[in-house]
């Protein structure tokens, strides 16, 4: 992923559901569904860099398929649509229990 920007990398997770590996460079919401330890980021964004990253995990397929391996596990884990759910529900009740009273909430 050549971004330099993500909200929330869906195309990561759907990825490393798949047992897929990811390459790309070193941003917060990448780096928090890949995680450091995957050896698939970069910190600067420069092509041929990426290209070794590409054929590096290209290369060893015991290293791709342990770190996919792990990797799906952990996404699975944190990113299933009932933690996801969980994870919404929560913020909603933080939310609604710091409205003011009497504070108007409607929308215009």
């Amino acid at each position: 992923m050549t971004s330099r920007w993500e909200g929330l990398p869906t195309v990561a997770i759907e990825a490393a559901q798949s047992r897929t590996l990811v390459a790309g460079f070193r941003i917060g919401p990448l780096e928090e569904v890949l995680g450091a330890q995957c050896g698939c980021l970069l910190t600067d964004p420069v092509p041929a860099d990426l290209a070794r990253v590409v054929t590096d995990i290209l290369a060893d397929d015991a290293r791709r398929r342990s770190v996919a391996d792990a990797l799906h596990d952990d996404v699975r884990l944190r990113f299933s649509p009932d933690r996801m759910a969980q994870r919404y529900a929560s913020l909603y009740r933080d939310l609604a229990q710091n409205i003011p009273s009497g504070k108007d909430t409607t929308v215009a």
